[in-house]
C-alpha cells in the first residue's frame, strides 16, 4: 500500500502506552503487582518508547518503584496533579519523567478546578518550573481539550514550550472530527511549534481515526492502550493505530507489530477480559472467512478479501466450511490437498457441510472425506 500522505512516509513516531494507568481505570479493573509486571514486560517487548503510571493511586507507587529499578527499556513516566505533594511523590518513586496535568474547557474551569484560566495557567508554569528544578523531564496535559477554547490551548503551549518536552492535546470525551483533531495540531505546530503527543477517547468510536489524523497532521507520538481498553468507551488503541499507521500512511511506528496479536492476549488475560471475536486486528475472527465466494477467492488469492498478511501482526488466517458453503470453494480445498472424489462422494460432503449446525475448519472437512 502507498502513503496516504508524503509528509507522513518512513515518520517514525513514538508509542506511549498508557495501557497501566488510563486503562486500568476501566470500571472493574483490578490487576495484581504480578500481573501488572507481566503487562509491562510485554509491553516492552514490542518496543513502545514510554509507559505510563499514576503513584499517587492506592498500589501503584510499589509497581512504579518496580518499574523504574527494572529498566525494561521503556522510559517510566509519572502522571501527577499540580501539586508539590504529588510530584515529590513521583520523585520519590525514581522516575525521570512527569506528566503534569491540568484541565483547558471552561466546563472543567468552573466545575472541576473552581478556578480561572488565569489563575490555572500561572500555577501550571509555577509547577512546572518546581518539578523542572525537582530534576525531572516535563510532560504536559490538559484534559478535555476538545472542549475547550482553542486560543487558550495555543497560549498555553506558548506558555510551556521551552519548560516541557511533549505538549499532550486530549480528546477527554471522544467529541472530536478527525478534521478538528488535525486542525488543532496544525495550529500548535504553527503558533506553539511544540512536540505534541495526541490523547483520545472512543466514545464515539473515532478515537484511532482523530489519532491518525493527528499524526498525520504533524503529532510526533501518541498515548494508546492495548486493546483499546480505557474509561466508557475505551483509549486508542495502540494495535490499531501503529498497525494502520504502517500499513495505511506508510509511517513507522517504533513498535515490533509481529508481536501484537500475543501482546494483546497477554493483556487481556491480565485485565480478565474477553478479546472481541470481531474486533479489528486482534480477534479470532479478524482474519476467519466462511462466505463461499469469499473462501474460494481467499484460497486462489488472500489480498481479494485481506489488506495485509495477517503475520504481519502475529495473526493467522482462519478458513471455515458450513451453510454458506459453494461447491467450488471446496472443490479448491480438495484440489489443495491433491484429493479426488467422485461425483456423488462430492455431492455428499458438500451437503453434509451445508447442513452443519457448525462452520468446520478446513481440517474437519477434509477428515469428513477419509470417513468416506
Amino acid at each position: 500500500m502507498t502513503a496516504l500522505s508524503e509528509k507522513s512516509a518512513c515518520r517514525k513516531i513514538r508509542v506511549h502506552d498508557t495501557t497501566l494507568r488510563d486503562g486500568t481505570q476501566m470500571q472493574g479493573t483490578r490487576l495484581s503487582l504480578e500481573q501488572k509486571e507481566a503487562v509491562a514486560q510485554g509491553l516492552a517487548g514490542i518496543g513502545v518508547s514510554m509507559i505510563e503510571t499514576m503513584p499517587l493511586v492506592p498500589g501503584e507507587e510499589e509497581f512504579t518503584k518496580w518499574l523504574v529499578k527494572e529498566a525494561l527499556g521503556p522510559e517510566t513516566r509519572a502522571l501527577v496533579r499540580m501539586q508539590k505533594a504529588d510530584i515529590e511523590h513521583a520523585v520519590g518513586c525514581g522516575v525521570d519523567r512527569a506528566l503534569l496535568m491540568t484541565s483547558y474547557s471552561d466546563g472543567h474551569l468552573k466545575h472541576k478546578l473552581r478556578t480561572t484560566k488565569e489563575a490555572n495557567l500561572e500555577q501550571s508554569l509555577e509547577m512546572v518550573d518546581f518539578t523542572r528544578s525537582c530534576g525531572l523531564k516535563v510532560d504536559f496535559v490538559g484534559e478535555d481539550a476538545s472542549r475547550a477554547d482553542a486560543k487558550y490551548v495555543v497560549d498555553f503551549a506558548k506558555a510551556v514550550k521551552d519548560k516541557i518536552e511533549y505538549f499532550m492535546v486530549t480528546d477527554t470525551v471522544g467529541c472530536w472530527l478527525p478534521s478538528q483533531a488535525a486542525q488543532m495540531i496544525r495550529t500548535l505546530k504553527q503558533e506553539a511549534g511544540v512536540m505534541i503527543e495526541a490523547h483520545f477517547h472512543n466514545d464515539f468510536g473515532l478515537a484511532t481515526a482523530n489519532t491518525l489524523a493527528a499524526l498525520d497532521a504533524g503529532a510526533e507520538s501518541y498515548s494508546g492502550c492495548m486493546c483499546g481498553y480505557g474509561e466508557r468507551g475505551g483509549n486508542a488503541s495502540t494495535e490499531e493505530v501503529s498497525a494502520a499507521w504502517a500499513k495505511l500512511y506508510g509511517g513507522e511506528p517504533d513498535i515490533q507489530l509481529d508481536k501484537i496479536k500475543s501482546t494483546s492476549e497477554l493483556v487481556a488475560k491480565a485485565f480478565g477480559r474477553e478479546i472481541q471475536p470481531n474486533q479489528p486486528l486482534i480477534g479470532r475472527n479478524a482474519f476467519s472467512h466462511e462466505a463461499g465466494l469469499h473462501v474460494a477467492s481467499v484460497l486462489v488469492e488472500p489480498s481479494t478479501y485481506e489488506g495485509y498478511d495477517p503475520a504481519f501482526i502475529g495473526q493467522e488466517r482462519k478458513l471455515y466450511f458450513g451453510r454458506m458453503t459453494g461447491k467450488k470453494a471446496l472443490k479448491l480445498l480438495l484440489e489443495n490437498a491433491d484429493i479426488r472424489l467422485e461425483d456423488n462422494e462430492f455431492e455428499a460432503i458438500h451437503n453434509r457441510i451445508r447442513k452443519s449446525d457448525e462452520s468446520l475448519t478446513g481440517g474437519e472437512v477434509l477428515a469428513l472425506v477419509g470417513e468416506l
